[in-house]
């Protein structure tokens, strides 16, 4: 979020001294404040993304491994029992 603000806040900057900026013909040294920035959000924000879809990965996950694990615990007790050896 931060990252998005400080682009935010350059972007403003620059929409509001545009007549500057082309006076002193500044525009390639801005540009670059800009991508620079948006680079770092960028960032953020693939992190962001892979973290979410982990978590998401994990919740679908859960009980599937859950069952199976009950399932491979309780399953030598069961086939004892039916064969009438316990």
């Amino acid at each position: 979020m931060k990252s998005k603000d400080n682009r935010i806040k350059l972007m403003n900057e620059i929409l509001n001294g545009i007549k500057v900026l082309k006076l002193y013909a500044w525009e390639l040294a801005f540009r670059e404040k800009v991508l620079e920035i948006r680079q770092k959000e960028l960032k953020v924000l693939k992190k962001s993304a892979y973290l979410a879809a982990m978590a998401t990965f994990t919740w679908v996950c859960a009980p599937f491994l859950v069952s199976e694990a009950n399932l491979e615990v309780c399953s030598p007790g069961w086939d004892h029992a039916f064969r009438g050896n316990a």
